[in-house]
């Protein structure tokens, strides 16, 4: 039902605020103490038990109660000789009171808290999959032990992650290998075994382990955020003179690309933790080199100038977790 009403005495244009207009000058020098001692006074219905309570005189429990009433220009509480009662205005006053203070402990517990690294939000680049393994369940036990504190997630190619990192617009990286990259903090992590994936008629597919030396001939296919170290793995330990190894880097995801490999075009290299993907006519295979499984060391990356008590927060978790790893430059 429409209850718009117009002209006349009750026009809504006409009417005004219960305590005047809230203007800069109505509002300017009242402090938080007004509203305490305005809304204890309510609550105990006596102006001289709010003063015994807070420990201060009564008079100033009245003064400051006559303050706001100069202000707003309504009288806030009627007085008697049995204690004090809030008046209409009043009421309407004390309410809004207490928005306000609440939304002032609020604004003080989060300012602290993202002061102290509890709350805010943190940036992570990375070139590997978060669907299982160390990376996924960091996250995960960092979100169970901090739920105030955002992690934004970001997967990309390594030199865009590095240039998002020194723009700010990222607090930390976790990648493989190494990134000699200035102005940065290093902390090692986790290592990954490594495996190949490929396609079941795959003559490969047949044994448990499978050497570096097996994958002479093969067609390399990675995508384009992991391209870097598939490409330095493979050129490492199979190119030979006039016998450059094949690697095809695409704009696939990992999982397009498995489903390529399903299709019967190449392999791929992937970490333990991506071995839980599940695709049709592709098995996983460990990689093995001279020296015994091959791995990969993953790290975290973040700038030293960069403040972010949350970041902070974050790095402390993944010293503590992974207490091994010791911090470089």
């Amino acid at each position: 039902m429409d209850c718009a009403v117009t002209g006349g005495p009750f026009d809504a244009s006409n009417r005004r605020p219960p305590f005047g207009a809230l203007n800069r000058s109505t509002i300017e020098g009242i402090e938080l103490k007004h509203l305490r001692y305005a809304l204890l006074a309510a609550e105990l219905r006596s102006f001289a038990k709010a003063a015994a309570a807070l420990r201060v005189k009564q008079a100033t429990i009245s003064g400051h109660i006559a303050y706001l009433e100069r202000r707003f220009e309504a009288v806030l509480f009627n007085r008697s000789t049995r204690g004090v009662v809030p008046t209409e205005a009043g009421l309407v006053f004390l309410d809004s009171a207490r928005r306000v203070l609440s939304e002032m402990e609020g604004l003080h517990e989060k300012t602290r808290a993202v002061g102290h690294g509890t709350a805010g939000t943190v940036g992570i680049g990375f070139i590997t999959s978060i669907t299982a393994g160390n990376l996924r369940s960091s996250l995960i036990a960092f979100g169970d032990g901090q739920p105030d504190v955002r992690l934004r997630c970001v997967e990309d190619e390594r030199q865009h992650l590095l240039s998002k990192l020194d723009a700010g617009s990222l607090d930390l990286l976790i990648i493989s290998g190494t990134a000699a990259h200035p102005d940065t903090q290093r902390l090692s992590l986790w290592s990954e075994r490594m495996f190949v994936a490929l396609h079941v008629d795959n003559p490969l597919a047949g044994r448990e382990q499978i050497y570096w030396s097996d994958l002479q001939n093969e067609t390399f296919v990675a995508p384009k955020t992991t391209a870097d170290d598939i490409q330095a793995m493979v050129q490492t330990r199979l190119a030979r003179p006039g016998h450059p190894p094949i690697v095809e880097v695409t704009d696939l995801s990992r999982e397009t690309i498995l489903g390529v490999v399903s299709a019967g075009h190449g392999i791929t290299i992937i970490s333990a933790g991506s071995t839980g993907l599940r695709v049709d006519n592709v098995v996983y295979r460990e990689l093995f080199d001279s020296t015994g499984p091959h791995v990969l060391n993953f790290s975290a990356y973040w700038r030293e100038d960069n403040r972010n008590p949350a970041l902070q927060t974050f790095i402390a978790f993944l010293r503590d977790r992974y207490s091994l790893a010791c911090p470089s430059r």
